[in-house]
């Protein structure tokens, strides 16, 4: 069964992706059927019979396309190719660990400033049911084991509604499939007859003419020279090998073309730069300017103006000599100003900064909880909890009947958009089927044509040697057998 699945042409495959599984097994029963009643021959006793049984021909090759295929051994450059990856990637290693050897000779010697701050190890306790369960160890007691266990419950519950509108739509959107189905079917047993009436016709057509031919060849008296049939050169529905005009060679007007403008990119990118730079040196001097100006207005500069100062300098990522530069006149004397400048310098030549306490937790090794939820749950652990407050009660009622109807609502939506998908996809299949129909026809003439040829030649061939008349007679036979019976076959 399995062999006899691998011969199907597009018909056969069309048929067997719109089949049930019990169809496909009749399907495939009926090939091997037909398989086995056209291929398998009683075998004939004499040999001269049989030549002209199976009208064989003495002089014939293989096709040229046809290659021995030589076993090969693993080629030696395999193996160099995976030496090579498997030390580079050891190299690789080895350059990782000297890359942190590196880090930490330099952790040594930079000042804090310039190092990696400590990270703040922060636990997100953002699923309600976590959240519950790590309140209720704790701080166990009576409002906290109920808001976990009312959370575990509601939790359930969620789960069960859940699942019953996803298995409503499921099975909703399964029916609407099993519709569209079968109207499918039922639509395709017109473009399914229109191929199987076209190939018969095909068929008839082929016998008809060539049993003519044959014919009139048999009631020859002499071997003159015999002129290939004109039907062999003949092709339906329009020629299907159109010799498309010979295309000019562009290779180098493309090449031309995507290098001028590559060259062009690369211009307006550079200007693009250019402008950029003047624009940030602009910034940069109006920056300037205002601190100066602060600085002239401010004679005894206080410490928000300072602050706005440092502010600026340190967006601007000023360079340490360009502080210097800037800040010479600054009203401070001595070395205030000389901390003040090494201040901005220092906080301009950080690399990181560090985040808000309270937002980022402190900076160390030790884990700290948060808990940030946004879950209908987090409402209702807040009511039973606070049981007494009626707004705790109501809010939660309210967030979960806009939920439940939210949630169905875009069920419903996607079920229906999962339906209409279906009968789209049927439609798009159902006219792809009707616009192949021409191409199986096509198909079908071209394979039953490259089986038929090369035996009529053959016939003509015998013919012109002066060949037996009960002899010719018994090959034409056979031909017009091969064109009634043999492949590619017509399925029902």
């Amino acid at each position: 069964m399995s062999t006899v699945a691998q011969f199907r042409d597009a018909e056969t495959i069309r048929q067997q992706r719109n089949l049930t599984t019990s169809q496909k097994r009749v399907n495939n029963q009926t090939l091997e059927g037909v398989v086995v009643n056209n291929i398998v021959k009683p075998a004939e006793n004499n040999i001269n019979e049989i030549y002209d049984t199976l009208i064989i021909s003495k002089n014939l090759n293989y096709p040229k396309q046809l290659q021995t295929i030589k076993e090969k051994e693993m080629p030696t450059s395999a193996l160099k190719k995976l030496s090579i990856v498997t030390l580079g990637f050891f190299g690789a290693m080895s350059a990782a660990t000297f890359a942190i050897l590196l880090a930490a000779k330099k952790k040594a010697t930079l000042p804090n400033w310039k190092t990696l701050p400590e990270v703040p190890r922060n636990i997100a306790l953002n699923e309600e049911t976590h959240f519950a369960t790590y309140a209720m160890i704790q701080n166990p007691n009576r409002k906290t084991i109920l808001g976990a266990l009312g959370v575990f419950s509601l939790t359930a519950a969620g789960a069960v509604g859940k699942n019953f509108v996803d298995g409503f739509k499921d099975i909703w959107v399964k029916k609407q499939e099993a519709k569209v189905q079968r109207n499918l079917q039922e639509n395709l047993i017109e473009v399914e007859t229109q191929s199987f009436s076209g190939k018969m016709q095909i068929q008839r057509k082929m016998l008809s003419e060539k049993a003519k031919m044959l014919e009139d060849y048999l009631g020859e008296k002499d071997t003159k020279t015999v002129q290939n049939p004109a039907f062999k050169n003949f092709i339906p529905f329009g020629s299907t090998n159109k010799q498309n005009p010979q295309k000019r060679n562009n290779d180098f007007l493309i090449g031309a073309g995507v290098t001028t403008l590559m060259g062009a990119f690369t211009y307006l990118s550079l200007k693009n730069i250019q402008k950029t730079a003047k624009h940030y040196d602009a910034y940069e001097k109006s920056m300037l300017e205002k601190i100066q100006n602060l600085i002239q207005n401010n004679k005894s500069t206080d410490a928000k103006t300072l602050s706005l100062i440092k502010n600026i300098m340190v967006s601007l990522q000023a360079k340490s000599d360009f502080i210097k530069k800037s800040l010479q006149s600054i009203p401070l004397e001595g070395k205030a100003k000389e901390d003040f400048i090494n201040d901005v310098i220092v906080e301009s030549g950080k690399i990181t900064q560090e985040a808000a306490e309270a937002i980022a937790g402190k900076p160390g090794w030790k884990a700290s909880f948060y808990s940030h939820v946004n879950d209908i749950r987090g409402h209702f652990y807040n009511w039973i909890v606070n049981f007494d407050s009626a707004i705790l009660g109501c809010m939660f009622g309210a967030l979960s009947i806009i939920s439940v109807l939210g949630y169905i609502g875009k069920q419903a939506l996607d079920g229906i958009k999962q339906s209409e998908v279906i009968k789209a996809n049927a439609q798009t299949e159902l006219n792809l089927q009707k616009n192949l129909v021409e191409v199986e026809l096509k198909n079908f003439y071209a394979k039953k044509s490259s089986v038929i040829n090369p035996l009529m030649d053959e016939f003509l061939a015998q013919v012109q040697q002066g060949k037996n008349p009960n002899e010719l007679k018994t090959m034409a036979e056979n031909i017009l057998m091969e064109i009634k019976n043999g492949p590619p076959f017509i399925y029902s």
